[in-house]
């Protein structure tokens, strides 16, 4: 460990701390926070808003990292949703039948014309379809990342392991049919950086001030916001509330 403290200290590299859960690695006898992620004074500077997210386990025993990065405050905007044919819509039997369906719909207008409602009506069958059969594995599989979520925010009990692999082990084979779902969606992305060296006092002044720096809280309904004057009211009510005057029992006294 005096190698490893010793390394980031050479490297100028700085724990960017976490949100979710405390632990990422966990076996029959302890739980502990193995997995951390690192930054830099110049890369802090340019994402001054990044966070990193514990994830729920899957495949391995670990759990992974997912580090986000925002130069300024998010801000989410919902697009609409674009049809997009699923590759593992051809392992199943129906897929067929539905898109045979939806084409012998009748339909009226120019040949070209035609072809066009037919593909769209498909189209709708097919997402029709896929939320009544795929969707159900991906709200299963919702459902056992939030109880393993749940499982590693807690305290270490010999009785949970068994449970824990269990529900990694159904997760396993959640991910494992939805393969190719996954593979369509992925993507590879490289982040290249380069590294200055920096004085160490600048460095602590810097790693104190990201510390002191409030990116976000988590409101009373569970939901986090970066938005400042939604922080601020929460920083107000919390403060409100246990600093607020309470009655007293004269008799007590």
């Amino acid at each position: 460990m005096a190698r490893l403290r010793q390394a980031l200290v050479d490297c100028e590299l700085i724990d960017m701390g976490f949100v979710g859960p405390r632990f990422t690695w966990s076996n029959r006898f302890t739980k502990e926070r193995l997995d951390r992620a690192c930054q830099n004074v110049q890369w802090r500077e340019l994402y001054p808003f990044s966070r990193c997210i514990t994830l729920p386990l899957s495949r391995f025993d670990h759990c992974p990292l997912l580090i986000e990065m925002y130069p300024e405050p998010a801000i989410l905007i919902r697009t609409p949703k674009l049809f997009r044919f699923e590759e593992m819509w051809l392992q199943h039997t129906d897929c067929m039948k539905v898109v045979q369906q939806g084409w012998m719909l009748p339909t009226i207008g120019e040949p070209m014309m035609q072809v066009g409602r037919k593909i769209k009506q498909t189209g709708q069958l097919l997402l029709r379809w896929h939320s009544g059969v795929f969707q159900q594995r991906q709200t299963e599989m919702k459902l056992i990342q939030g109880k393993l979520d749940d499982l590693m925010k807690q305290s270490f009990e010999p009785g949970y392991f068994e449970v824990q692999k269990a529900l990694q082990f159904r997760l396993n084979e959640l991910l494992s049919a939805n393969e190719m779902y996954w593979r369509q969606r992925s993507r590879v992305q490289w982040l290249k950086d380069g590294d200055h060296n920096m004085a160490f006092f600048h460095r602590r002044a810097s790693n104190r001030r990201c510390r002191n720096r409030v990116k976000g809280l988590l409101n009373d309904e569970g939901q986090w916001t970066v938005d400042q004057g939604e922080v601020n009211e929460l920083i107000i009510q919390y403060y409100e509330a246990i600093f607020r005057a309470g009655g007293s029992d004269p008799a007590a006294a």
